[in-house]
């Protein structure tokens, strides 16, 4: 049913959006705002697009989501907010095995662990940090006794403190501002989603 009378619309989307259905409603990827909630509600329930079978991800512009919107709703003024293109994302429900889970966590961790133990070593030695030692030793009475409480406190400074750059232990943070970790994956997302989106904008030069 079209409506004669004008309003605005307002949508917004984000640069990657989960959905778990493969018809794509309008709420499903966009926040939505309209001064009559029930316009809103019903604009939300639009169809956008459709995944196929075995799509998991689709490419999607504000400009599409803009002409299906004013097939409905040809008096709306529609204002855009956010990402004019976006990326729509299959959610993965399928059962993983806990056993295939476990053990690559397992790896993970173990590649982690030696990596960090080669890099530290390569460390130590570039900087030749037993001669860092000797040197603050050589001024000091009885250096022998304080050797071994430098190397203790030198071994346990270096997890401290990456378990104080990094915000983690276990699942609890010690603060809230977002991890390192975490700052380098939400800049990785964005460049992955931004080279898909480019490489989609390519193809779409060719076909025309």
């Amino acid at each position: 049913m079209k409506m004669t009378e004008s309003f605005d619309l307002y949508l917004q989307f984000e640069q990657d959006t989960a959905v778990d259905t493969r018809t794509i409603k309008l709420k499903d990827v966009a926040k939505i705002y309209c001064t009559d909630a029930a316009i809103s509600s019903k604009a939300g329930d639009l169809i956008i697009a459709k995944l196929g079978k075995d799509e998991k991800k689709k490419v999607m512009s504000s400009l599409d989501v803009i002409r299906t919107v004013l097939r409905q709703y040809p008096n709306a003024g529609i204002t855009v907010l956010g990402e004019n293109d976006f990326i729509i994302s299959m959610k993965d429900n399928s059962k993983k095995s806990a056993i295939w889970e476990w053990c690559r966590t397992s790896l993970v961790c173990l590649i982690a662990f030696f990596g960090a133990a080669f890099s530290i070593s390569t460390f130590n030695n570039d900087v030749d940090v037993p001669l860092v030692f000797d040197q603050i030793l050589v001024s000091l009475k009885k250096p022998e006794e304080l050797l071994t409480w430098l190397q203790v406190s030198y071994s346990l400074g270096i997890p401290i403190g990456v378990l104080v750059f990094y915000n983690h232990l276990s699942k609890k943070k010690m603060y809230n501002d977002p991890t390192p970790l975490e700052v380098e994956m939400r800049i990785y997302e964005q460049e992955e989603n931004a080279a898909a989106i480019l490489a989609e904008d390519r193809k779409e030069e060719k076909k025309s």
